[in-house]
C-alpha cells in the first residue's frame, strides 16, 4: 500500500524539507487530548466519551448541527452527544469533532480564512452527501477529506511570503500539478503539509493518504496502484 513514512530512512524529499521549515502546526486543544485518551483505553466507555464531548457547549452544537444537516442523510434528528455517540459511533462522532477543533485551530494572517473553510465547508457537505446518497461510505470520513483536503493551504500561506503569488503562477498553468510548482519553490507542497497536519491530529490513514495524492490522481488509475478500496472510494468522492 502506498504510503508516506515519516521516518528517517525513507522520508521523501518533501516531508523531509517540510519538517526542517519549522512550520507552526496548531496545537490540539484539551477536549480533544482528553476523548482520544480515553477511546484509546481498552475498556473506553462511550457515556464518558459522550461526556467529555459535551463539556465544551460550542463543540457540541457544531457536531449536532452538522450530523443533522441534510449532508449526513440521518433518519431520525439527533438530539444530544450520548445519541451521536450511540447513533453513528465513536470514530464518526470523533472525527466532527476533530474537524471542528481543527477549523477553530488554524490561524493565518496571509489568506482569507472565512472564505477558505467557507468554499471547504460547501466540499465537505457535498463529499458527504454523494457518500450517503451513493451508499460510497459512511459520510464522516469524506465530510473530513472534504473539509481539510487543502489545509496545507494556509500552513504554506503563513511560512512563506510569496506563496500566494506562486499559488496564482501554478493554477494558471495550464500542465503540470500544482504540487510540482510548489516543489520546485519550496521543496515541499500543500498536500505533503495537509498530510503531515493530519497525521498530528490524528485523522484517519485513508484520509491522510487522500490528502496527499489528492492532485495525483494517477495514482488510483496506474495498474500497479496498490491503493486499498477504502482510499481509493474517498479519493473518487472527492474528485466527483
Amino acid at each position: 500500500m502506498f504510503s508516506i513514512k515519516l521516518n528517517k530512512d525513507n522520508m521523501s524529499l518533501s516531508v523531509t524539507k517540510a519538517l526542517s521549515l519549522e512550520f507552526a502546526l496548531p496545537s490540539q486543544p484539551e477536549l480533544l487530548l482528553a476523548l482520544q485518551n480515553e477511546i484509546r483505553k481498552s475498556d473506553a466507555n462511550i457515556v464518558k466519551i459522550g461526556e467529555i464531548i459535551s463539556e465544551d457547549v460550542a463543540i457540541s452544537a457544531a457536531v449536532l448541527k452538522t450530523i443533522n444537516s441534510s449532508f449526513f442523510g440521518m433518519r431520525v434528528e439527533i438530539s444530544s452527544i450520548q445519541h451521536a455517540v450511540s447513533l453513528m459511533g465513536v470514530a464518526a462522532t470523533t472525527n466532527i469533532v476533530t474537524g471542528y477543533a481543527l477549523e477553530h485551530s488554524v490561524r493565518s494572517n496571509a489568506i482569507s480564512l472565512p472564505r477558505y473553510w467557507d468554499t471547504a465547508k460547501n466540499t465537505a457537505n457535498l463529499c458527504a452527501y454523494v457518500a450517503n446518497r451513493l451508499k460510497l461510505h459512511e459520510p464522516s470520513e469524506p465530510y473530513m477529506l472534504g473539509l481539510f483536503h487543502d489545509i496545507g493551504i494556509p500552513l504554506m500561506a503563513s511560512r512563506f511570503p510569496d506563496y500566494l503569488e506562486v499559488l496564482r503562477d501554478a493554477n494558471a498553468q495550464e500542465d503540470g500539478r500544482i504540487t510540482e510548482v510548489e516543489d520546485a519553490a519550496y521543496s515541499t507542497n500543500h498536500a505533503v503539509m495537509g498530510y503531515y497536519l493530519c497525521r498530528e491530529w490524528g485523522l484517519s490513514e485513508s484520509i491522510r493518504q487522500v490528502i496527499s495524492l489528492h492532485h495525483d490522481c494517477a495514482s488510483i488509475l496506474s495498474p500497479s496502484s496498490s491503493l486499498d478500496d477504502d482510499t481509493a472510494i474517498l479519493m473518487a468522492i472527492l474528485k466527483l
